[in-house]
C-alpha cells in the first residue's frame, strides 16, 4: 500500500492515519508473481472534535455571584450553536448535540426554555466519526417573580376610620424593596431600582424620602 503517492510498504498490520485527507494505494501480489491492478481510494481523517457555543436569546440577564452563573428572565430562551472545525482540510461534521439540565440528559433540537429556579446546564457535541467534545457547563438561575415594594410612613402619621393616612409636609414617605428568593433556596437577582408617581403623573426612579405639600395625594 502507499500514501499520497509515496513509497509502497508491505501490508502487516492495521494502519493508522494522521488526520488530514490520504490518498490511498494498495494491491495485492501471489506467490507466482501475479500483481493486482492498482486500488484507490480517498480517506479522509478527523481527530478534532466539535465545539459548542451557549446562545441567549431574549429576554434579560444579569451577571450571578460567580463568572460560571447568570441570572435570567422567564422570557429567555437558550440556543447551542455547534460546528466542527476544519482541521486539515478534513471535517465531518457535527452528528448531535446533547445537554443536561440539572442531570437529566436530552438531545438538543430547539431553543430552551427553562422553569423558574436554579440550573446546573452541561453541554457537548460529537461529530459524524463519534469525536466528542469535552463536557462544557454553566449554571443559569431564572429569575420570574417581581419585587415586593413596602412604603414607610414617618411622624407625625395618623390612620383615619376609613383607612386614609395623614400626614404633615414635614412628614417623609420612604420605599423600600426586596427580590424574592428563587423557587430552589438561591437569592433573587435583586432590585435593580424602585419607581414612583405621585398624583397620577409620570414615573420617576425613587432615590430619597418623599415629603408631601398640604391636601390629598395619591
Amino acid at each position: 500500500w502507499q500514501d499520497g503517492g509515496g513509497v509502497f510498504q508491505s501490508f502487516a498490520a492495521p494502519i493508522s492515519l494522521a488526520e488530514g485527507v490520504h490518498a490511498l494505494g494498495y494491491r495485492s501480489q501471489d506467490t507466482v508473481g501475479h500483481r493486482e491492478v492498482l486500488r484507490s481510494t480517498t480517506v479522509l481523517v478527523d481527530a478534532t472534535t466539535p465545539q459548542t457555543a451557549l446562545v441567549v436569546l431574549g429576554g434579560h440577564q444579569f451577571a450571578g455571584p460567580e463568572s460560571a452563573t447568570f441570572y435570567a428572565s422567564s422570557g429567555t430562551r437558550l440556543g447551542l450553536q455547534a460546528i466542527d472545525p476544519l482541521a486539515s482540510g478534513v471535517a465531518s461534521g457535527v452528528e448531535l448535540t446533547t445537554y443536561r439540565d440539572n442531570g437529566i440528559a436530552q438531545t438538543f433540537s430547539g431553543p430552551i426554555t427553562l422553569p423558574e429556579g436554579a440550573h446546573a446546564l452541561s453541554y457537548q457535541s460529537q461529530d459524524r466519526v463519534a469525536n466528542l467534545e469535552i463536557l462544557r457547563s454553566t449554571n443559569v438561575w431564572i429569575d420570574a417573580m417581581p419585587p415586593v415594594t413596602t412604603w414607610h410612613i414617618g411622624s407625625p402619621w395618623y390612620v383615619g376610620a376609613d383607612g386614609t393616612n395623614y400626614i404633615t409636609p414635614a412628614t417623609t414617605v420612604t420605599l423600600t424593596a426586596a427580590d424574592p428568593a428563587l423557587p430552589t433556596g438561591q437569592p433573587g437577582s435583586g432590585v435593580r431600582q424602585i419607581e414612583v408617581a405621585i398624583d397620577g403623573g409620570p414615573f420617576q426612579t425613587h432615590a430619597a424620602p418623599l415629603t408631601f405639600a398640604e391636601g390629598r395625594h395619591t
